[in-house]
């Protein structure tokens, strides 16, 4: 029968060997210590210099990274100043060429201007915002089917209810929108004119919501009549939820009445 290994001796062995190489080894080192130094001071010279050239090197990456860097800031400096040269340029022509064309834009309509009156013609610009020309005669009726038109806004207006308080002016806004929609389907929501953008507009009249409405919302109002009155005939201000004092109403309601007979106030 074969005999069974022993774990524990062969670990002992194994053991003794390792400890004896280790002595020979330190035997040696001791016994030839100058040569183990020279070797030691070697490899430390080696590493040194070789840490000396990678510092080197990483500082000249660096050097020239920086470099780089400071290079195509630069040229990104002198081509941002190229362009904007260009463009100011460009906007300067652009604007030349605008001022001549209206120029000759308002020479051409005062020459024609010229010519209508001397006919004894007399200028209008219709609801839809088209300037006619006509006898005063004519401008008469035209006057007329304006006011028709202002009549029957103001009429649908004082009828409008809305269905419920909005804590905001912009749900009257749509809700008076949907209800004017069906007798005026060219009405408009904020139609910007010129520096003007009243909140709904039907062809030549502009028509401003306000709602809640307290007292510095009624300040506002005499703003919107002189920005408004230079692009729109007629003005129509409807003032849903009355927050305001009275005596404030009434001050400004007057000054409106003196001063814009063109516009008229409804309260909801």
């Amino acid at each position: 029968m074969a005999k069974k290994s022993n774990p524990e001796g062969l670990l002992i062995i194994a053991i003794c060997i390792i400890l004896g190489i280790l002595y020979y080894i330190i035997v040696w080192i001791l016994a030839n210590w100058i040569v183990v130094l020279f070797i030691l001071i070697i490899i430390g010279i080696i590493y040194a210099i070789y840490q000396w050239q990678k510092d080197v090197q990483s500082q000249k990456d660096q050097q020239k990274k920086k470099y780089d860097q400071i290079e195509r800031e630069k040229k990104e400096a002198s081509d941002r100043i190229e362009r904007e040269r260009l463009m100011h340029e460009f906007e300067e022509r652009q604007k030349e060429k605008q001022k001549n064309d209206q120029i000759e834009r308002e020479k051409r309509i005062q020459e024609f201007e010229e010519q209508q009156t001397a006919r004894g013609l007399l200028k209008f610009t219709d609801r839809f915002g088209t300037t006619k020309w006509g006898t005063p005669q004519e401008l008469e009726i035209w006057k007329q089917e304006e006011n028709l038109l202002i009549n029957r806004i103001v009429i649908e207006i004082e009828k409008f209810k809305p269905t419920r308080k909005w804590e905001y002016e912009e749900g009257y806004h749509k809700e008076l929108l949907g209800y004017l929609g069906h007798d005026f389907p060219d009405i408009k929501y904020e139609f910007q004119k010129g520096s003007s953008r009243p909140d709904l507009v039907i062809q030549n009249i502009a028509i401003e919501i306000k709602g809640p409405t307290d007292n510095a919302a009624l300040d506002t109002l005499t703003t919107k009549c002189l920005k408004y009155s230079k692009y729109y005939d007629h003005l129509i201000m409807v003032l849903f939820e009355p927050q305001f004092s009275e005596r404030h109403f009434k001050e400004i309601e007057e000054g409106i009445t003196q001063y814009f007979p063109h516009v008229k106030i409804i309260r909801k």
